[in-house]
């Protein structure tokens, strides 16, 4: 984090409230076995568990099918629920709240290499991800990372929705033959906002501004806010990360992976 702990969050009080865990069965889990982690990870960061809950819950007729490493992860959830409140955006007149957010490596990479898709992140954080979009208005991500990665830029949690931004100064992008693009068609995310520098010969799906060929950041957020965008959140690639770290941002997350992935630096 960027910012200074808040010390409401760190209190002694709070400390002695922490979220017991939430006991939920395998049979509960049965009538959607592929995707019931995820769903009930994602259904405890709901954002009334910032609150503690006073209620208990045990499933004391079935204990023997207790799954201890999926309710710890719950239990973790829950906390970072409470510990990311702060740092959720909050109404900025003429402007939109601009997070920075990306997972890297103990040797500071968010990639082995330029333009190479790395694994940085796991069930916990990728949920924390989906439940940090849900309260955004926008997805921000430079033409690098859709063109290495295909990402979705969806929302997986509830029925939140996030609206992409891939910023594409020379046009490089084909949206058309992106995930993206079936993702949208299939009704499980929204179309992109595509800006283009004004000089690019292309009209259609895209918006035009005067880039100069780079990051504009004040004309970038200034459209967002246009279309009505209240909240982005950034996600990458590096250089994206780099130039707007120049510039001000609002609140910066940063998940940090227990691996190395220079080997010079892991054999030090």
């Amino acid at each position: 984090m960027s910012d200074s702990e808040s010390s409401e969050t760190s209190s002694s009080s709070s400390e002695d409230e922490i979220a017991k865990p939430v006991y939920i069965s395998k049979k509960q889990q049965e009538s959607s076995a592929t995707k019931s982690s995820r769903e009930v990870l994602l259904s405890q960061l709901e954002s009334k568990d910032t609150k503690v809950d006073t209620e208990e819950k045990y499933d004391v007729d079935d204990t023997d099918d207790l799954d201890p490493e999926l309710e710890y992860n719950n239990w973790k959830l829950r906390e970072k629920a409470r510990f990311l409140h702060p740092y959720l955006p909050k109404p900025i007149n003429g402007r939109p709240f601009v997070t920075l957010t990306y997972a890297q490596s103990l040797d500071s990479r968010i990639a082995a290499q330029p333009g190479v898709q790395t694994k940085l992140s796991h069930l916990e954080t990728k949920t924390m991800t989906h439940y940090l979009r849900s309260k955004h208005d926008a997805i921000l991500v430079g033409v690098g990372t859709v063109l290495a990665d295909d990402p979705k830029l969806n929302c997986r949690y509830g029925d939140a929705k996030i609206r992409p931004v891939v910023i594409d100064p020379l046009g490089k992008w084909n949206y058309n033959e992106s995930t993206l693009k079936k993702i949208c068609d299939a009704g499980d995310g929204l179309p992109p906002y595509i800006f283009v520098d004004e000089s690019v010969d292309k009209e259609e799906g895209v918006v035009k501004l005067p880039l100069l060929g780079g990051y504009n950041w004040d004309i970038i957020f200034d459209k967002l806010y246009e279309l009505g965008i209240k909240s982005v959140m950034v996600e990458g690639g590096a250089r994206v990360i780099n130039n707007l770290l120049e510039k001000s941002v609002d609140s910066v997350i940063i998940t940090v992976a227990p691996v190395c992935v220079s080997v010079d630096w892991c054999t030090r």
